[in-house]
Protein backbone atom coordinates (compact mmCIF):
# COMPACT_ATOMS: atom_id res chain seq x y z
CA UNK A 1 0.00 0.00 0.00
CA UNK A 2 1.19 3.62 -0.76
CA UNK A 3 1.16 6.31 1.70
CA UNK A 4 -0.93 9.33 0.77
CA UNK A 5 0.42 11.44 2.86
CA UNK A 6 3.92 10.90 3.84
CA UNK A 7 4.99 14.09 5.38
CA UNK A 8 2.42 13.42 8.42
CA UNK A 9 0.78 10.37 10.05
CA UNK A 10 -2.60 9.32 8.83
CA UNK A 11 -3.25 5.45 9.33
CA UNK A 12 -6.86 6.20 7.76
CA UNK A 13 -5.29 6.89 4.66
CA UNK A 14 -8.69 9.02 4.10
CA UNK A 15 -9.03 10.82 0.68
CA UNK A 16 -12.06 12.07 0.30
CA UNK A 17 -11.77 14.04 -3.07
CA UNK A 18 -9.81 10.49 -4.47
CA UNK A 19 -7.06 12.57 -6.01
CA UNK A 20 -4.52 10.57 -4.11
CA UNK A 21 -3.44 12.99 -1.64
CA UNK A 22 -4.78 12.02 1.81
CA UNK A 23 -7.03 14.39 4.14
CA UNK A 24 -4.82 15.35 6.26
CA UNK A 25 -2.54 16.54 4.10
CA UNK A 26 -4.45 18.66 1.84
CA UNK A 27 -5.31 20.33 4.99
CA UNK A 28 -1.94 22.28 5.31
CA UNK A 29 0.03 21.48 2.18
CA UNK A 30 -0.02 24.67 -0.10
CA UNK A 31 1.57 24.24 -3.59
CA UNK A 32 1.51 27.10 -5.10
CA UNK A 33 2.41 29.27 -1.75
CA UNK A 34 -0.52 31.23 -1.93
CA UNK A 35 -1.45 31.09 1.37
CA UNK A 36 -4.58 29.06 0.88
CA UNK A 37 -3.94 25.02 1.65
CA UNK A 38 -4.91 22.93 -1.70
CA UNK A 39 -8.17 21.62 -0.19
CA UNK A 40 -9.31 24.51 -0.54
CA UNK A 41 -7.44 26.75 -3.07
CA UNK A 42 -9.67 26.78 -6.36
CA UNK A 43 -6.19 26.59 -8.14
CA UNK A 44 -3.63 24.59 -6.89
CA UNK A 45 -1.17 25.03 -9.83
CA UNK A 46 -1.02 29.39 -9.89
CA UNK A 47 -0.84 31.31 -6.85
CA UNK A 48 -4.46 33.11 -6.29
CA UNK A 49 -4.90 34.01 -2.82
CA UNK A 50 -8.23 36.60 -3.59
CA UNK A 51 -9.30 32.80 -4.78
CA UNK A 52 -11.44 35.39 -7.49
CA UNK A 53 -13.47 33.27 -9.52
CA UNK A 54 -15.99 35.14 -11.86
CA UNK A 55 -18.00 32.47 -13.38
CA UNK A 56 -18.32 30.75 -9.91
CA UNK A 57 -17.66 26.78 -11.64
CA UNK A 58 -15.40 26.54 -8.70
CA UNK A 59 -11.93 27.54 -10.93
CA UNK A 60 -10.15 30.21 -9.93
CA UNK A 61 -9.78 32.69 -12.75
CA UNK A 62 -6.08 32.57 -12.62
CA UNK A 63 -6.24 29.04 -14.27
CA UNK A 64 -9.40 28.67 -15.65
CA UNK A 65 -9.56 27.99 -19.58
CA UNK A 66 -13.23 29.76 -19.49
CA UNK A 67 -13.42 32.62 -17.58
CA UNK A 68 -16.36 33.95 -18.16
CA UNK A 69 -18.18 30.65 -18.80
CA UNK A 70 -18.80 28.05 -16.22
CA UNK A 71 -16.74 25.13 -16.80
CA UNK A 72 -15.42 23.02 -13.52
CA UNK A 73 -14.50 20.42 -16.17
CA UNK A 74 -12.33 22.19 -17.60
CA UNK A 75 -12.94 20.32 -21.00
CA UNK A 76 -10.44 21.24 -23.60
CA UNK A 77 -11.25 18.89 -27.16
CA UNK A 78 -8.69 20.76 -29.38
CA UNK A 79 -5.44 21.40 -26.42
CA UNK A 80 -5.34 25.07 -27.57
CA UNK A 81 -5.83 26.17 -23.68
CA UNK A 82 -9.30 27.91 -24.09
CA UNK A 83 -12.04 25.48 -23.14
CA UNK A 84 -14.87 24.35 -25.12
CA UNK A 85 -17.82 26.02 -23.00
CA UNK A 86 -16.12 29.61 -24.87
CA UNK A 87 -13.98 28.37 -27.93
CA UNK A 88 -15.67 28.76 -31.40
CA UNK A 89 -13.58 27.57 -33.10
CA UNK A 90 -12.13 24.18 -33.51
CA UNK A 91 -7.85 24.43 -34.34
CA UNK A 92 -6.80 22.25 -36.52
CA UNK A 93 -3.60 22.13 -35.33
CA UNK A 94 -2.01 22.88 -31.94
CA UNK A 95 1.43 22.65 -30.95
CA UNK A 96 3.16 22.66 -27.67
CA UNK A 97 6.66 21.97 -26.32
CA UNK A 98 7.47 22.07 -22.37
CA UNK A 99 10.64 21.77 -20.34
CA UNK A 100 11.51 21.46 -17.03
CA UNK A 101 14.97 23.41 -16.42
CA UNK A 102 14.83 26.83 -14.69
CA UNK A 103 15.75 30.34 -16.22
CA UNK A 104 15.59 28.01 -20.08
CA UNK A 105 14.69 29.96 -22.88
CA UNK A 106 13.32 27.18 -25.51
CA UNK A 107 11.71 28.92 -28.53
CA UNK A 108 8.79 26.85 -30.66
CA UNK A 109 9.33 27.09 -34.69
CA UNK A 110 6.94 25.58 -37.73
CA UNK A 111 7.69 25.81 -41.06
CA UNK A 112 5.39 25.44 -43.74
CA UNK A 113 5.81 23.54 -46.86
CA UNK A 114 8.19 26.19 -48.64
CA UNK A 115 10.01 27.40 -45.54
CA UNK A 116 13.17 27.75 -44.14
CA UNK A 117 13.82 27.67 -40.16
CA UNK A 118 14.55 31.72 -39.55
CA UNK A 119 13.15 32.53 -43.11
CA UNK A 120 9.49 34.54 -44.03
CA UNK A 121 7.52 31.01 -43.67
CA UNK A 122 8.78 30.61 -40.27
CA UNK A 123 6.30 30.79 -37.34
CA UNK A 124 7.48 31.82 -34.20
CA UNK A 125 8.06 34.26 -31.81
CA UNK A 126 7.92 37.89 -33.50
CA UNK A 127 7.05 36.72 -36.79
CA UNK A 128 3.52 34.75 -37.38
CA UNK A 129 2.54 34.41 -41.33
CA UNK A 130 -0.74 34.54 -42.64
CA UNK A 131 -0.95 30.26 -42.99
CA UNK A 132 -0.23 30.56 -39.07
CA UNK A 133 -3.27 32.01 -37.45
CA UNK A 134 -3.44 32.36 -34.38
CA UNK A 135 0.31 31.57 -34.19
CA UNK A 136 2.21 31.43 -31.26
CA UNK A 137 0.01 32.42 -27.74
CA UNK A 138 3.20 33.73 -25.67
CA UNK A 139 6.94 33.72 -25.70
CA UNK A 140 8.04 31.23 -22.56
CA UNK A 141 11.03 32.42 -20.63
CA UNK A 142 11.31 29.58 -18.11
CA UNK A 143 10.95 32.24 -15.23
CA UNK A 144 8.83 29.91 -13.08
CA UNK A 145 6.81 26.77 -13.09
CA UNK A 146 4.51 28.11 -15.47
CA UNK A 147 6.55 30.05 -17.66
CA UNK A 148 8.14 26.84 -19.48
CA UNK A 149 5.49 25.96 -22.01
CA UNK A 150 4.96 27.28 -25.51
CA UNK A 151 2.09 26.55 -27.71
CA UNK A 152 1.47 27.35 -31.56
CA UNK A 153 -1.99 27.36 -32.68
CA UNK A 154 -3.22 26.73 -36.36
CA UNK A 155 -6.28 26.98 -36.96
CA UNK A 156 -6.40 26.77 -40.77
CA UNK A 157 -2.78 25.95 -42.22
CA UNK A 158 -3.81 24.29 -45.32
CA UNK A 159 -2.90 21.04 -46.84
CA UNK A 160 0.64 19.81 -47.01
CA UNK A 161 3.49 18.93 -44.02
CA UNK A 162 4.59 21.23 -41.47
CA UNK A 163 7.99 21.37 -40.03
CA UNK A 164 8.38 21.47 -36.15
CA UNK A 165 11.44 22.68 -34.77
CA UNK A 166 12.45 23.75 -31.00
CA UNK A 167 15.55 26.57 -30.38
CA UNK A 168 17.52 26.56 -27.16
CA UNK A 169 17.87 30.17 -27.07
CA UNK A 170 19.58 30.69 -23.70
CA UNK A 171 23.13 29.75 -23.68
CA UNK A 172 25.64 27.71 -21.76
CA UNK A 173 22.66 25.30 -20.27
CA UNK A 174 22.01 21.88 -21.23
CA UNK A 175 18.35 20.77 -20.80
CA UNK A 176 15.85 18.45 -22.32
CA UNK A 177 12.41 18.96 -23.69
CA UNK A 178 8.65 17.49 -25.01
CA UNK A 179 6.77 18.54 -27.53
CA UNK A 180 3.10 17.39 -28.48
CA UNK A 181 1.30 17.62 -31.24
CA UNK A 182 -2.77 17.45 -31.24
CA UNK A 183 -4.33 17.04 -34.07
CA UNK A 184 -8.33 17.52 -34.33
CA UNK A 185 -9.78 13.86 -33.54
CA UNK A 186 -6.63 12.50 -33.42
CA UNK A 187 -4.30 11.21 -30.46
CA UNK A 188 -1.85 13.11 -29.33
CA UNK A 189 1.71 12.18 -30.58
CA UNK A 190 4.53 13.45 -28.13
CA UNK A 191 8.21 13.26 -28.78
CA UNK A 192 10.61 13.61 -26.26
CA UNK A 193 14.32 15.19 -27.25
CA UNK A 194 17.16 13.66 -25.47
CA UNK A 195 19.80 16.32 -24.36
CA UNK A 196 19.88 19.50 -26.14
CA UNK A 197 22.70 22.12 -25.72
CA UNK A 198 23.72 25.91 -26.11
CA UNK A 199 27.07 26.93 -25.64
CA UNK A 200 26.76 30.93 -26.34
CA UNK A 201 23.80 32.41 -28.30
CA UNK A 202 25.55 32.39 -31.85
CA UNK A 203 26.67 28.65 -31.50
CA UNK A 204 23.62 26.70 -29.98
CA UNK A 205 20.80 24.09 -31.07
CA UNK A 206 17.81 23.55 -32.94
CA UNK A 207 16.19 19.95 -32.53
CA UNK A 208 14.48 19.47 -35.26
CA UNK A 209 11.90 17.43 -33.83
CA UNK A 210 8.67 16.28 -36.45
CA UNK A 211 6.75 17.18 -39.82
CA UNK A 212 2.54 16.98 -39.50
CA UNK A 213 0.29 16.95 -42.36
CA UNK A 214 -2.00 19.81 -41.88
CA UNK A 215 -4.76 18.43 -43.11
CA UNK A 216 -4.13 14.12 -42.94
CA UNK A 217 -2.96 14.36 -39.54
CA UNK A 218 0.29 12.16 -40.36
CA UNK A 219 3.26 12.37 -38.47
CA UNK A 220 6.63 12.30 -39.44
CA UNK A 221 9.69 11.69 -37.13
CA UNK A 222 12.59 13.24 -37.72
CA UNK A 223 14.08 14.15 -34.02
CA UNK A 224 17.73 15.66 -34.90
CA UNK A 225 19.51 18.32 -32.90
CA UNK A 226 20.54 21.01 -35.88
CA UNK A 227 23.56 23.44 -35.83
CA UNK A 228 22.89 27.01 -35.35
CA UNK A 229 24.97 29.88 -36.37
CA UNK A 230 23.62 33.02 -34.89
CA UNK A 231 23.44 36.86 -36.09
CA UNK A 232 24.27 39.03 -33.06
CA UNK A 233 22.02 41.59 -34.58
CA UNK A 234 18.47 41.73 -33.50
CA UNK A 235 19.06 39.95 -30.44
CA UNK A 236 20.85 36.64 -32.26
CA UNK A 237 17.07 36.25 -32.75
CA UNK A 238 18.45 35.42 -37.04
CA UNK A 239 20.37 32.45 -37.73
CA UNK A 240 21.67 30.23 -40.08
CA UNK A 241 21.75 26.39 -40.20
CA UNK A 242 23.42 24.66 -42.88
CA UNK A 243 22.07 21.11 -41.83
CA UNK A 244 18.67 21.78 -41.01
CA UNK A 245 15.59 20.55 -43.13
CA UNK A 246 13.45 23.11 -45.46
CA UNK A 247 9.64 22.47 -46.35
CA UNK A 248 9.17 19.94 -49.17
CA UNK A 249 8.59 22.67 -51.47
CA UNK A 250 11.38 24.84 -51.03
CA UNK A 251 13.18 23.79 -54.05
CA UNK A 252 10.35 24.41 -56.22
CA UNK A 253 10.79 27.65 -58.68
CA UNK A 254 6.39 27.72 -58.73
CA UNK A 255 3.70 25.69 -57.97
CA UNK A 256 4.42 22.63 -56.03
CA UNK A 257 2.44 19.36 -54.79
CA UNK A 258 2.47 20.18 -51.03
CA UNK A 259 1.92 16.43 -49.94
CA UNK A 260 4.53 14.74 -52.34
CA UNK A 261 7.24 17.49 -52.38
CA UNK A 262 6.81 17.03 -56.17
CA UNK A 263 7.54 20.56 -58.43
CA UNK A 264 4.84 20.93 -61.12
CA UNK A 265 5.04 23.26 -64.34
CA UNK A 266 1.77 25.28 -63.79
CA UNK A 267 2.38 26.09 -67.65
CA UNK A 268 2.76 22.33 -68.69
CA UNK A 269 -0.88 21.80 -70.27
CA UNK A 270 -1.55 25.75 -70.81
CA UNK A 271 -1.55 27.38 -74.46
CA UNK A 272 -1.61 31.49 -74.67
CA UNK A 273 -2.71 33.29 -77.72
CA UNK A 274 -0.61 35.68 -80.34
CA UNK A 275 1.35 38.40 -77.82
CA UNK A 276 0.60 36.46 -74.42
CA UNK A 277 2.88 33.93 -72.64
CA UNK A 278 2.22 31.63 -69.79
CA UNK A 279 3.47 32.98 -66.26
CA UNK A 280 5.06 30.36 -65.06
CA UNK A 281 4.48 31.18 -61.20
CA UNK A 282 0.86 31.62 -62.03
CA UNK A 283 -0.34 29.45 -64.56
CA UNK A 284 -2.34 32.56 -66.21
CA UNK A 285 -1.65 33.69 -69.52
CA UNK A 286 -0.66 37.42 -69.85
CA UNK A 287 0.06 40.27 -72.47
CA UNK A 288 3.50 40.26 -73.24
CA UNK A 289 2.70 44.37 -74.35
CA UNK A 290 4.58 46.53 -71.27
CA UNK A 291 5.67 43.25 -69.68
CA UNK A 292 8.93 44.50 -67.33
CA UNK A 293 11.81 42.94 -69.04
CA UNK A 294 15.52 42.60 -68.54
CA UNK A 295 17.39 45.11 -71.09
CA UNK A 296 20.52 42.32 -71.82
CA UNK A 297 17.49 39.41 -72.33
CA UNK A 298 14.55 39.25 -74.56
CA UNK A 299 14.04 35.62 -73.58
CA UNK A 300 10.94 36.91 -70.78
CA UNK A 301 9.50 38.42 -74.17
CA UNK A 302 9.46 35.45 -76.11
CA UNK A 303 9.01 34.10 -78.77
CA UNK A 304 6.90 37.07 -80.20
CA UNK A 305 8.45 40.24 -78.40
CA UNK A 306 12.04 42.00 -77.64
CA UNK A 307 12.62 43.94 -74.53
CA UNK A 308 13.21 47.87 -75.75
CA UNK A 309 13.17 51.18 -74.22
CA UNK A 310 10.48 53.34 -74.65
CA UNK A 311 12.74 56.57 -73.59
CA UNK A 312 16.90 57.00 -73.06
CA UNK A 313 18.34 55.62 -69.88
CA UNK A 314 14.53 54.23 -69.31
CA UNK A 315 13.01 51.12 -67.63
CA UNK A 316 12.88 48.27 -69.78
CA UNK A 317 9.41 46.66 -71.18
CA UNK A 318 8.40 43.78 -73.35
CA UNK A 319 7.10 45.66 -77.14
CA UNK A 320 5.27 42.78 -79.53
CA UNK A 321 7.44 42.72 -82.97
CA UNK A 322 4.30 42.71 -84.78
CA UNK A 323 1.04 41.29 -85.60
CA UNK A 324 2.52 38.59 -87.71
CA UNK A 325 4.81 37.03 -85.23
CA UNK A 326 8.20 37.48 -84.92
CA UNK A 327 8.39 39.69 -87.78
CA UNK A 328 9.35 43.34 -87.70
CA UNK A 329 6.23 45.47 -88.20
CA UNK A 330 5.69 47.86 -91.26
CA UNK A 331 5.20 51.28 -90.16
CA UNK A 332 3.33 52.24 -93.68
CA UNK A 333 1.02 49.24 -92.93
CA UNK A 334 -2.14 50.68 -90.33
CA UNK A 335 -2.68 46.59 -89.37
CA UNK A 336 0.27 46.10 -88.83
CA UNK A 337 0.22 46.10 -84.58
CA UNK A 338 -2.23 44.72 -82.14
CA UNK A 339 -5.16 47.66 -80.85
CA UNK A 340 -3.41 50.12 -78.37
CA UNK A 341 0.15 50.14 -79.89
CA UNK A 342 1.43 51.12 -83.06
CA UNK A 343 4.37 50.40 -85.66
CA UNK A 344 7.17 52.59 -84.30
CA UNK A 345 11.33 52.81 -84.17
CA UNK A 346 12.48 52.08 -80.72
CA UNK A 347 15.73 50.86 -79.60
CA UNK A 348 16.29 47.51 -78.12
CA UNK A 349 19.33 45.88 -76.53
CA UNK A 350 20.88 42.57 -77.12
CA UNK A 351 23.75 41.11 -76.30
CA UNK A 352 24.76 44.71 -74.72
CA UNK A 353 24.20 45.87 -78.29
CA UNK A 354 21.71 48.56 -79.15
CA UNK A 355 20.17 48.10 -82.84
CA UNK A 356 17.07 50.34 -84.29
CA UNK A 357 14.14 48.37 -85.49
CA UNK A 358 10.57 48.80 -86.11
CA UNK A 359 8.09 47.50 -83.22
CA UNK A 360 4.85 47.67 -82.16
CA UNK A 361 4.98 50.16 -78.84
CA UNK A 362 2.67 51.03 -76.66
CA UNK A 363 0.76 54.11 -77.38
CA UNK A 364 1.08 55.51 -73.91
CA UNK A 365 5.33 54.07 -73.73
CA UNK A 366 3.87 51.18 -71.03
CA UNK A 367 2.92 54.59 -68.42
Amino acid sequence: MVDNCTQTANYDQLDANNNGVGDLCEMTQDSDNDGIPDIRDNCRTASNFNQNDGDMDGVGDVCDNCVNAPNFNQLDTDHDGFGDACDQTQDKLVISVKWNTNNVDLDLHVINPYGTFFGSNDCRSGSTPNWCQSGLLRDARGSNEADKEEKMILTNPGDGFFTIGVDVFTSSVITSAKVDIYCLGQPVVSFNSGAITSTSPSNRILWEVARVNGTTCETQAITQNRALNCSQNNNYANCNCDTCGVGICHACDSQCDVNSGACMDPCANVQCGAGARCDSNTGMCQNLQCLPCNGSDDTLCQPEGLCIRYQQNGPYYCAISSSNLGVDCNPNNPNACPANSECNRASFNNNSNYYDRYVCRSNNNCQ
